[in-house]
């Protein structure tokens, strides 16, 4: 946003310098700087408009996963990804549910990511749906 603050100045002073053109009837110069801007100082903001965009759409990005099962289907929203992984059967154990604490129905095993990675909590799809 900081980027934004010079260029932004820039133009105010590039108007404020065209309308005396204009009121002193120099219509076509008043044009000509107009026509310069667009490659230089207003072509600055458009491009930081357009990454501003870019980095507003990068960053609310919103995924989900969606469940079915025969009778139903369900959607997850997520904010982000942080990995998409198969984690093998073995790796993934139950756990006792007074561990996970008073809200544990839709997590009811752990998987454990790696040799050192952490643990993830495996989300059951049939407790999720029941809810």
């Amino acid at each position: 946003m900081r980027r934004f603050e010079a260029p932004h100045n820039k133009i105010h002073s590039l108007a404020a310098g065209i309308d005396r053109l204009v009121t002193a009837g120099k219509r076509e110069e008043a044009l000509r700087v107009i026509e310069n801007a667009q490659a230089g100082v207003l072509g600055e903001m458009i491009g930081l408009f357009d990454r501003l965009k870019e980095l507003v759409g990068e960053a609310s990005k919103e995924v989900a996963m969606v469940l079915a099962t025969p009778t139903q289907t369900f959607a997850a929203s997520f904010d982000s990804v942080v990995a998409v992984e198969r984690i093998p059967s073995d790796k993934i154990e139950e756990v006792q549910a007074e561990s996970l604490g008073a809200r544990h129905g839709a997590a009811r095993r752990i998987a454990h990511r790696g040799t050192s990675g952490p643990l993830a909590l495996v989300l059951e799809p049939d407790s999720l749906l029941a809810a």
